[in-house]
């Protein structure tokens, strides 16, 4: 079985946004406001108290005067006005967010007044935020203010957001796609806490329903709810203000008629603008692969061993450009920079060791098909080449390389125990470990090229390349299917998206990261959900590594037309992904199961297709027309390690790969 630490969701960067405040939170004086929530927690306090135990382990960072500060009750609200709020200014949750009359001069979401922000942790996340992305969430929640409750409040099914007369709707406003809808789910919090205000009426994308990629949408209420719309809003719907405001609707006011609506009947409304989180790492793919940028690729310490079974495995060393800035394990600084051009800046060049299993000695001429394998969390590079997964694929004819990502093997730090270099309150460089860890495969796959060419190159065949992915390499697997045209097919194995699900779902000794945090500060429990702020901000922030950003491009795009075959496999008692994390991330790839999957990718019904049996080939269309197959193994009985515990499926996988090769995939009968 694989070797690796099987923990690597626990320190996905973008959950830091969410987790590293409580944990600071957690090394508070004894006697401190907070004492209390972790030692007199009701019913689940043991439990979370436990997990406390180890997650206070993590910092030594004493914020508890600044949380002090912050927990003085508010002012009683005054008398009600039913109407959503529009006070510009007045608070964080005075106006409609998400909204592009809410952005700063360099287009990144303005956090001014978010609650909770003289927490240090809390700033400085908000304040990365702020100073590195150009647009809002890609799976956002979208809160609405009210004055007071509405009289009539009954909201739709997520399937009913699809029709023009649901309450709440998410339009799609640009030109070109006027008028489509993505399904919403919506809830309404008549009181606050300590990271929200009251009267709240807030609106979610279904889990796995990612909006595009630097796209505009316009989220809409209608005038349903027994209330009144504010004079201001209405000036800026109607474009009579002249302010941002009423900028920031002209998409809605353009596109109204063809979404099948009226401004009359529009109560509250906001648009906004999503990440690009393309920009980011299409310019980074684009520089590693530059030749103008990197003339050579360093590779020193070649040495070839033939095994006792006939293989030739090669090993060497290669020097990786490493763009996350500072030093390990960066608990200060991290995260990507540019210069004044958009130039992705190489911090510093590391040795990474790299290995090549070829299945046996090539005869004259002859060249083999490769397996890039990325292994998981705390991976070695030798079983990454010598494991029964790669083994089958060599069996049938693959060379199987790959390569030590940061933090693994030979680029360890001293006393690390896994794939992370170590910080858990530093939100800057844990949301650009995995992308540095994407880039360096494109690198790699560079290199792989470079010494493949002539006759005197290497027998590899890198117009045949595949990719297999582990847990966190499925991660890394899954993000680069959206970047790089090389691969013809992708199996990822332990894989799942959307970080909120994360939050919401994943555990220490027994207690999710959201009842650590309603432990913490005293919430309602359960109130951290995926309608809460901190997990909305937590989600815009993880997006750069969140793989359900990716998926849309898993069909292909202009410069990689013909897209790339997908195999998911996961299990359902899988500790380390969250059922529904594999769930939201079938769901935005619009992954077809294997007949009886063991869980419904999208449990509101939003979305579902017949499950296939096998052989199954061509269960889906390429952004050329061309097929795909777009599958997923969603299994019952199982958990991190399916691929591991069945010879069976290991094998069907090479066959997977190998008819990619030439067509759309081919999955046979296990």
């Amino acid at each position: 079985m694989q070797r690796e630490l099987r923990h690597h969701w626990t320190s996905i960067g973008t959950l830091i946004l969410l987790v590293s405040l409580a944990l600071s939170v957690a090394c508070g004086d004894d006697d401190g406001p907070l004492s209390q929530y972790a030692t007199d927690a009701g019913s689940d306090g043991s439990r979370v108290g436990d997990a406390l135990e180890d997650v206070t382990d993590a910092t030594t960072r004493d914020v508890g005067s600044e949380v002090a500060a912050s927990l003085d009750d508010s002012d009683a609200p005054g008398e009600p006005v039913v109407r959503p709020r529009f006070t510009v200014g007045e608070s964080f949750f005075s106006t409609p967010w998400p909204s592009n009359a809410r952005r700063l001069s360099n287009g990144a979401p303005d956090l001014a007044g978010f609650p909770m922000r003289n927490i240090a942790t809390l700033d400085i996340n908000a304040s990365l935020i702020e100073d590195q992305l150009d647009g809002f969430a890609i799976l956002p929640t979208i809160f609405f203010p009210f004055e007071a409750d509405p009289e009539d409040l009954l909201l739709p099914l997520p399937a009913d957001t699809l029709e023009s007369g649901a309450v709440i709707q998410l339009l799609d406003v640009r030109e070109e796609h006027c008028g489509e809808r993505v399904p919403v789910m919506g809830t309404y919090r008549s009181a606050g806490d300590r990271f929200s205000e009251d009267h709240l009426l807030i609106v979610s994308t279904v889990p796995g329903f990612a909006l595009d990629s630097g796209a505009t949408y316009a989220a809409v209420v209608l005038d349903q709810l027994g209330t009144e719309r504010n004079e201001l809003f209405d000036a800026a719907l109607q474009g009579q203000s002249d302010d941002e405001w009423s900028e920031s609707l002209a998409p809605l006011r353009a596109c109204v008629e063809g979404a099948g609506l009226e401004l009359e009947d529009i109560l509250v409304a906001s648009v906004f603008t999503t990440q690009d989180v393309y920009r980011t790492m299409d310019a980074m793919r684009d520089f590693v692969r530059d030749p103008e940028e990197i003339s050579e690729i360093s590779l020193t310490e070649f040495t070839t061993q033939t095994m006792p079974d006939g293989r030739i495995m090669y090993r060497a060393t290669m020097q990786v450009p490493y763009f996350i800035e500072g030093e390990p394990p960066y608990n200060t600084g991290g995260g990507f920079q540019f210069d004044g051009d958009g130039v992705p800046i190489v911090q510093q060049w590391q040795s990474s060791d790299i290995a090549i299993m070829l299945p046996w000695e090539p005869e004259t001429g002859e060249r083999f098909p490769v397996m890039l394998y990325l292994p998981g969390t705390g991976g070695q590079l030798y079983w990454s080449v010598n494991n029964d997964w790669q083994l089958a694929a060599e069996r049938e004819g693959f060379a199987v390389a790959a390569f030590d990502g940061p933090f693994h093997g030979s680029r360890s730090l001293p006393n690390q125990d896994s794939g992370s270099p170590g910080t858990t309150v530093n939100f800057a460089s844990e949301r650009v470990r995995y992308p540095q860890q994407v880039i360096e495969a494109v690198f790699f796959i560079r290199l792989l090229q470079e010494l493949s060419e002539g006759e005197e190159g290497m027998p590899l065949n890198l117009d045949e390349l595949v990719v297999g992915g582990q847990s966190q390499g499925a991660h890394v697997g899954a993000i680069l299917a959206g970047l790089v045209p090389e691969p013809h097919s992708y199996a990822l194995n332990g894989i799942g998206g959307y970080v909120g699900t994360l939050i919401m779902n994943r555990e220490i000794n027994g207690a999710t990261f959201s009842e650590i945090f309603e432990t913490l500060f005293g919430l309602e429990q359960g109130s951290v959900d995926q309608f809460h702020p901190m997990l909305a901000l937590a989600q815009m922030g993880a997006e750069l590594s969140d793989p359900a950003a990716y998926a849309a491009r898993w069909r292909g795009w202009a410069d990689n037309p013909d897209g790339a075959d997908i195999f998911l496999i996961n299990g359902i008692d899988d500790e380390y992904v969250p059922s529904a994390a594999a769930a939201a991330l079938t769901v935005a790839g619009r992954v077809t199961p294997l007949a009886e999957p063991a869980w419904a990718p999208d449990p509101t019904g939003t979305w579902s297709v017949e499950p296939v049996e096998t052989p199954v080939q061509g269960t889906d269309t390429a952004w050329d027309g061309s097929d795909l197959t777009i599958i997923t193994e969603m299994r019952e009985g199982e958990g991190h390690f399916v691929i591991w515990n069945d010879s069976g499926l290991q094998e069907a996988v090479v066959e997977f790969w190998q008819t990619s090769l030439v067509g759309a995939a081919r999955l046979p009968h296990d």
